[in-house]
């Protein structure tokens, strides 16, 4: 099994995406080879999708808003062109 040092990894790019909160949980699709972010910051809850075909330089290419849902993107996850999130609604729901 061939395994790399963590103590190597070193940053390659950097992009920003907002403020606290962003950036918390991502998915790359290596089909599409773009880069799906959950963005929570700012009290707005969307996906950021990023061009991640050259690591080094990552382009925003744009952000799908989620708010109109009720909730706050918990989950993302990208595989063969297409993606998937989760949300936690903003309200507790009884039964």
């Amino acid at each position: 099994m061939n395994r790399e040092n963590p103590g190597s990894f070193a940053l390659l790019s950097s992009i920003d995406l907002g403020n606290t909160g962003a950036a918390e949980i991502s998915a790359y699709d290596e089909k599409t080879k773009k880069l799906f972010v959950v963005n929570n910051s700012d009290g707005s809850s969307r996906i950021d999708v990023l061009d991640f075909s050259i690591p080094s330089s990552p382009v925003l290419l744009t952000s799908i808003s989620v708010t109109t849902y009720g909730g706050f993107v918990n989950s993302v996850a990208a595989r063969d062109g297409l993606w998937q999130q989760l949300l936690k609604p903003s309200q507790k729901r009884c039964r």
